[in-house]
């Protein structure tokens, strides 16, 4: 959501913008996977639901870490999933992260109307079907001659109707460093343990 708040403000500052397993709130599409009832943490934050995990942090990100994972034996170290619970016990913690879900409906305001001009510079929308759904292809309502929608291999949606394992964990099949150079999107062929989270 920065990035693309940033880009669509000073586009001369920018030569090229990815948007990775994100829908952008106000960007067509974007309603599907914010009402999704399933999806219900977007409005869990205030001070009922910070009284409710304040000393179970751990059990709220157990949720995330073992229910959004393709293998919940392997989608985050226990050692990451203490550090996480442990940072996340701090005073004033779950209110500072919870306050990026609080922003989704004025940045919707926001996106909405910078979302009329559209950008110039190449864009690449990836992400999997199943997380971010028609969100994922975001070029052709932002702008952008990169990737645009369509088929899967197409537009760089990986794993089409698979949960994500994870960006940080799948460098060897996401490479963005040929987008930055000019060319295009890489798609190593898998060949990984199948682990990792909703991005």
């Amino acid at each position: 959501m920065v990035a693309y708040a940033y880009v669509a403000q000073f586009p001369a500052e920018v030569e090229k913008l990815v948007v990775m397993d994100a829908f952008l709130p106000g960007v067509d599409g974007w309603e599907a996977v914010y009402n999704n009832p399933a999806i219900w943490h977007f409005r869990f934050n205030g001070p009922t639901p910070e009284a409710l995990v304040q000393g179970r942090e751990r059990i709220y990100f157990e949720h995330f870490w073992n229910n959004f994972a393709v293998d919940k034996t392997c989608s985050i170290p226990e050692a990451g999933r203490k550090a996480y619970a442990a940072a996340y016990a701090r005073p004033g913690r779950m209110r500072a992260g919870w306050a990026y879900f609080v922003s989704f409906p004025q940045a919707a305001k926001d996106f909405a109307q910078l979302s009329h001009t559209k950008l110039t510079m190449p864009v690449l929308s990836i992400g999997d079907e199943e997380v971010t759904g028609k969100c994922a292809c975001t070029t052709n309502e932002i702008g952008g001659n990169e990737h645009n929608c369509g088929s899967a291999q197409r537009h760089g949606t990986l794993d089409p109707g698979r949960k994500s394992k994870g960006r940080d964990r799948r460098t060897d099949e996401v490479s963005l460093r040929p987008f930055w150079n000019g060319h295009g999107f890489s798609r190593a062929p898998p060949h990984h343990k199948k682990c990792g989270l909703y991005s």
